[in-house]
């Protein structure tokens, strides 16, 4: 075996693996930090939703209405109002559904089926609140969640999964294409050098 095949056989492994583990922990690093801003993004949305819930129920009871059904009703399209006021695009969306999973409001038209309302009754059950997986309308859709306790509805505030992941799909796709570059240059760059060392050892072993 030629010594300039074994030093390609010794170095290009090492130079390969680190410029791979390089690329996955920039990416990972930089993923990890889009989705969590995107994510408190959507919890920040939801808080908002939440406190401005909480103030038109706090009106009714100091006004003595909260026991009248026209009243909570009218409080709840102020609710319904506000969350079409902070969709800022046509994939988000807004939603609550009572505890059997029925759709009560959404921003924009939804069509549920009986899994997508079983499984919004399972976190309506349970009051999830972290970063929910959940499909809507046939739409995967990631999104935040809430009970809301005096209109017994949970509400959730949604972006389509494509849409939530789309830089870090855009991230994704860069940090594979300048892989495969490094790796090219690096096998052309040790390819060039290990001809340059191994040139003098060649002409010793013609000359000998």
């Amino acid at each position: 075996m030629q010594v300039k095949t074994k030093i390609m056989l010794v170095v290009l492994p090492v130079v390969v693996a680190t410029a791979v583990l390089v690329g996955i922990s920039s990416f990972y690093a930089s993923t990890s930090g889009i989705t969590r801003v995107t994510t408190e993004f959507l919890q920040f949305k939801a808080q908002q939703l939440s406190t401005y819930a909480q103030g038109q129920w706090d009106l009714l009871v100091e006004n003595e209405l909260q026991h009248r059904d026209e009243m909570r009703r009218a409080a709840q399209r102020g609710v319904a109002a506000f969350a079409r006021s902070i969709v800022e695009r046509d994939s988000e969306l807004i939603l609550a559904v009572d505890l059997d999973g029925n759709l009560t409001m959404n921003t924009h038209a939804v069509e549920l089926s009986d899994a997508e309302r079983a499984q919004l009754a399972t976190l309506a059950a349970r009051d999830e609140r972290d970063l929910l997986q959940l499909t809507i309308d046939g739409v995967e859709h990631v999104g935040a969640g809430f009970y809301f306790e005096p209109f017994e509805l949970y509400y959730v505030v949604s972006e389509e999964r494509a849409v939530f992941f789309a830089e870090t799909d855009r991230m994704a796709r860069q940090t594979f294409l300048i892989l495969l570059v490094s790796i090219a240059a690096a096998i052309a760059v040790l390819f060039t050098l290990s001809s340059f060392l191994t040139r003098p050892l060649n002409r010793v072993v013609r000359a000998m």
